[in-house]
């Protein structure tokens, strides 16, 4: 699975959201990986994923990641332990919003 890491060109007229990580996964898809610690407050779990709803939707992934122009987007929530009940409740309730938009949202 290639990652991309870039920093945004000085013409760039607005810098990116930032983002973990970008991969393009096994199937072909643009992989947005966002890690997040169990011990992190749901809300801010919540900000993190419309940060990259948006980055992925208003064109920055595209413009800072041309690789992944036309492939299915898919946002990997990595944790560094194991999730409680009220984030995979989060994940779960969320995904059909994200699916929408035409994006996939996953736990590992």
């Amino acid at each position: 699975m290639p990652l991309f890491s870039r920093k945004p060109k000085e013409s760039e007229s607005q810098p990116p959201t930032k983002v973990d990580a970008v991969a393009i996964g096994p199937a072909g898809t643009a992989d947005l990986i966002l890690g997040f610690g169990t011990t992190q407050s749901l809300e801010s779990l919540q900000e993190r994923l419309q940060a990259y709803v948006s980055f992925a939707l208003d064109g920055q992934m595209v413009q800072v990641f041309p690789e992944t122009s036309g492939r299915p987007i898919r946002i990997l929530v990595a944790l560094d332990g194991e999730p409680g009940a009220g984030l995979v409740s989060l994940v779960e309730s969320a995904a059909p919003r994200f699916a929408s938009y035409g994006i996939e949202l996953t736990l590992p």
